[in-house]
């Protein structure tokens, strides 16, 4: 791996609580406005800049990116942005109620991505690669990173703890209760140091942001094609940790009906495509003590007012080791027996973060009149291992917690 040192724009520390922001894919339409409404100098005002137009504007409309790119250019004039102009790592710790982890803010590389060295997991979808590029190319910025992991290598976290020990440049929580701290490293020899021990790492993984990988390694494709003369980086702003300090919670999918079968009739199907069905009291991890491959192979239904606990490792598929859950369920439930053939683009699905409550899945559920599932949390060994078999997931398979924020380092290009 090459991972380069950033200079960057990053907000005043005096400002900083206000202005960043979740990542701007967490946000539907409504929610991104309603945050806005909140927050009108916040940095989801650029990163989604249709919130600054009617509720029906065309979002994909010149005027709205071009939009982002003067709001920017405002927020570096009334100082709540500051340009940090010499290259240097950050590191960057986010510590929740129950778990804290640290990596490393800087560049990578996007021949690197191109090459397969830097892999994914997840299948691009046209309009989000669209959006995300005409929003590189109107600001001339990466204003968020992609979160990437790798494999452990003890050296580096060595290095990364040491870094920790000054004073940081930021220290503040954010509006879920995540503390985040960060730290510049801008000393030649550290800055050394750690790119030599990235050197040692053969592959990195795409953990989120595939469309913002994607789209700047196409806006970079286009700058060596169309503008040769021109000298740009070809890289992409990314925060990279190790794969064992990850914490990825499941992803819930809710199906807005029962595809015509009455709850009973569906079980039934459901038990004669060999899974084994049992009713339980809620939903809840009651698999622990199983080997690690009976438990990736577990997930949960709720209908009609009642949990339902699926094992999905009799089947034949699951038992791969590249085999994850929502992908059994997409297979094996989805398509066949509720007609979701496509979930990326059917509007019968939903899908609800890791963070939800028993309650909120219920009560998600009975508003629909439909069905929730909730498939074991995909391990970050899994992850790796889809992307090292040259396979993808099904959309919506992770979600990290806690989640990077947008806003507080943004590369410009």
């Amino acid at each position: 791996m090459h991972v380069s040192p950033i200079s960057c724009l990053r907000p005043n520390p005096a400002r900083v609580q206000d202005f960043v922001t979740p990542p701007y894919d967490v946000f539907t339409r409504k929610t991104a406005r309603q945050w806005a409404q909140k927050h009108p100098h916040s940095f989801i005002t650029i990163d989604r800049p249709e919130v600054n137009f009617p509720e029906d504007y065309n979002v994909y409309a010149s005027d709205v990116y071009a939009k982002a790119s003067e709001l920017l250019g405002q927020r570096l004039l009334d100082a709540t942005l500051l340009a940090d102009p010499t290259p240097c790592f950050y590191a960057w710790r986010l510590s929740g109620q129950r778990h804290s982890q640290i990596g490393i803010v800087g560049a990578a590389s996007v021949d690197e991505y191109q090459n397969g060295h830097i892999k994914q997991h997840e299948a691009i979808r046209p309009e989000k690669l669209y959006d995300r590029i005409e929003h590189i190319e109107a600001t001339s910025a990466q204003t968020s990173p992609v979160l990437m992991m790798h494999p452990a290598e003890p050296s580096l976290s060595l290095i990364i703890k040491a870094s920790t020990a000054a004073h940081p440049l930021y220290d503040f929580t954010d509006t879920t209760g995540t503390h985040h701290s960060v730290w510049r490293i801008a000393r030649p020899d550290a800055i050394a140091a750690l790119s030599a021990l990235y050197e040692r790492i053969p592959t990195a993984y795409i953990a989120d942001g595939h469309h913002r990988a994607a789209a700047a390694a196409q806006v970079a494709q286009a700058a060596r094609t169309y503008k040769p003369e021109t000298i740009l980086p070809h890289q992409f702003l990314a925060t990279l940790f190790s794969a064992e300090d990850l914490t990825i919670l499941p992803y819930h999918r809710l199906i807005h009906d029962t595809n015509g079968m009455s709850p009973t009739e569906l079980i039934e199907k459901i038990m004669e495509a060999g899974i084994h069905v049992k009713r339980c009291a809620s939903y809840a991890s009651d698999s622990a003590t199983q080997p690690q491959q009976a438990q990736d192979m577990q997930a949960y239904l709720y209908v009609d007012n009642s949990w339902y606990h699926l094992d999905l490792s009799h089947l034949d598929d699951a038992q791969t080791n590249n085999a994850i859950a929502a992908d059994i369920l997409q297979r094996h439930i989805l398509a066949p027996l509720l007609g979701i053939e496509d979930p990326s683009t059917d509007p019968r699905i939903s899908f609800i973060g890791g963070t939800a409550s028993a309650t909120e899945l219920q009560e998600a559920a009975q508003a629909t009149a439909g069905v929730m599932f909730s498939p074991a949390a995909v391990r970050a060994q899994q992850i790796m291992d889809v992307a090292n078999a040259g396979k993808l997931m099904p959309p919506k398979s992770t979600w990290f917690e806690p989640k990077l924020l947008s806003g507080l380092f943004i590369r410009q290009i």
